[in-house]
């Protein structure tokens, strides 16, 4: 290797200091990265699952309170329908007292 230009020891200890570089940064930033985008993947998906949790809620809610108003109208359409009802009868019943008290006359 002498005849390349390559030295031997030279060329073993830029080997070991490169893998000891790589040991350390493996130590000092691969480890410790890896842990914090593992724990902000957790935090995504617990979002995520907490996003939907509050969707289907939202859902329900929406679908509790379309029931709820058609159920109102429909109350309130009955009222209007017997309010009318008793005011025919009213009209109907002061009309023929009305009569009555004419033919009297």
């Amino acid at each position: 290797m002498e005849g390349l230009g390559i030295n031997l020891q030279w060329l073993l200890f830029q080997l070991g200091n490169f893998l000891l570089l790589l040991l350390v940064l493996n130590y000092l930033l691969h480890k410790p990265v890896t842990k914090l985008l593992d724990e902000r993947r957790q935090e995504i998906d617990r979002s995520l699952k907490s996003a939907e949790k509050i969707r289907e809620e939202l859902i329900r809610s929406e679908e509790e309170r379309n029931r709820s108003l058609r159920q109102a109208r429909q109350e309130a359409g009955a009222l209007l329908a017997e309010a009318r009802e008793q005011a025919k009868e009213n009209g109907e019943r002061l009309a023929a007292l009305a009569k009555e008290q004419a033919d009297e006359l």
